[in-house]
């Protein structure tokens, strides 16, 4: 079972984020956000640049890989609907016994798309940990959705 969170920017109560769909615990996610956010403060950017490169992507493992698909190589969002059936109609007659094994066929949304969680959309069932980058506040908050 996966721990699913958000990475957002904004304050403890409005906010916007990105998915992130396992180990969102603070010694996985949180830890991998604080090292990153160090990592770009070193670099001269202020928490307000890093919210905002953040949120030009879907989802944070996304945001890590720059964008660029781990499968095909192109600069979209995270892949999704990863499935026999999309490679079967490509490669009707290859007789592959294994569909489509290195997920190269597979559908992408437009990265323009409004794919945000937000205060509001955020579903406690679903999504444990949210970590909001509030550059106002110059601090990190973290919360855990019981």
């Amino acid at each position: 079972m996966s721990t699913r969170g958000c990475v957002a920017v904004g304050t403890t109560r409005k906010w916007r984020g990105l998915y992130n769909h396992s180990d969102s615990y603070p010694t996985g996610l949180g830890s991998e956000l604080w090292d990153h956010l160090m990592q770009e403060q070193l670099a001269g950017r202020t928490l307000a640049e890093i919210g905002e490169a953040i949120l030009q992507f879907d989802d944070w493992r996304n945001y890590l890989k720059g964008g660029i698909c781990e499968f095909c190589g192109k600069l979209a969002e995270q892949p999704h609907t990863i499935s026999g059936s999309i490679y079967g109609k490509a490669n009707q007659n290859s007789g592959d016994p294994f569909p489509d094994p290195g997920a190269l066929h597979h559908e992408h949304n437009d990265l323009n798309s409004n794919n945000f969680m937000t205060n509001v959309t955020a579903d406690a069932l679903f999504i444990e940990w949210v970590y909001v980058i509030d550059p106002g506040a110059n601090a990190v908050h973290v919360s855990w959705n019981s």
